[in-house]
């Protein structure tokens, strides 16, 4: 469903912002169906994909390692880079690659 609605507003010339609400959270409880939800969004081409601790529960290290998680699994689809994480970080998706 990501990717559908994604691509629809993709071939709608919509700007797609994929704001993947509690990722932090869907990554501790199953790491790789929240890391598949976001490379959905990101190959369907969404423009921006951020990764959110909704609840401000997650500390600085994990946010890293869970944010480098999921650059690594990008860059294996693709070339790409990561600027750091943040409470919230924001993985920027154009023409396939990440910034």
């Amino acid at each position: 469903m990501i990717r559908d609605s994604v691509g629809f507003l993709k071939r709608h010339g919509r700007e797609v912002v994929y704001d993947a609400e509690h990722f932090f959270d869907g990554f501790r409880a199953d790491r790789d169906y929240a890391l598949q939800a976001v490379s959905a969004a990101a190959e369907a081409g969404a423009d921006w994909v951020v990764l959110c601790d909704t609840n401000g529960g997650s500390l600085p290290s994990w946010v890293t390692r869970a944010g480098a998680t999921s650059s690594r699994r990008r860059r294996a689809r693709s070339s790409s880079s990561y600027e750091g994480a943040g409470r919230t970080t924001s993985l920027r998706s154009r023409s396939s690659t990440w910034s």
